[in-house]
């Protein structure tokens, strides 16, 4: 082997690994080819005064108030069949964040550090309120972590007809 295909072999070598190198570093400042930054799927939000299903993308911090002036709310939904609801989607409960918490958590976008002394409500057992939609129309929520919120959840996820565990079903699916 001669001087000549040393070089040219360490050389290529080089070259490969710089080019890797370039291109891992351009997909993690860049999050990929083209994308720019997470893609969130769309979920289901309920509009308590239409009483519909409403598909908002998976970051927003419920409630949320649409464009055209409706407020809606997180809606836990399921695949359901037997319990007679519309196209087999089952709402199981509502949630949404407190006054207090959707006020710090719109104010620091998803990624951003929250200040320890902005950080009270987000500590806080009732920084989520859950209901059933019926309680939801008479405005009557619950904190997420107390007994009642945390009946409302469990027997939310599982059929009324069957007692089987339900599937999550999103828009679309």
């Amino acid at each position: 082997m001669s001087v000549w295909s040393k070089v040219s072999n360490g050389w290529i070598s080089y070259v490969v690994i710089v080019v890797a190198i370039v291109v891992a570093g351009y997909m993690v400042l860049t999050r990929g080819f083209g994308t720019s930054g997470p893609q969130y799927v769309d979920v289901y939000f309920y509009d308590i005064e239409a009483k519909e299903l409403v598909p908002v993308p998976g970051n927003a911090i419920s409630p949320v108030v649409m464009p055209d002036g409706s407020t809606v709310v997180r809606a836990q939904t399921f695949e359901s069949h037997t319990s007679g609801d519309e196209n087999g989607v089952f709402i199981a409960y509502l949630e949404k964040f407190s006054d207090d918490a959707h006020a710090v958590l719109t104010k620091y976008p998803i990624g951003t550090k929250v200040p320890l002394g902005e950080a009270g409500p987000l500590q806080r057992a009732d920084m989520m309120l859950v209901a059933t939609i019926e309680m939801a129309e008479n405005d009557e929520w619950v904190p997420r972590e107390t007994r009642r919120g945390q009946q409302i959840v469990a027997l939310g996820n599982s059929d009324k007809v069957t007692g089987e565990s339900l599937r999550p079903i999103l828009p679309g699916k």
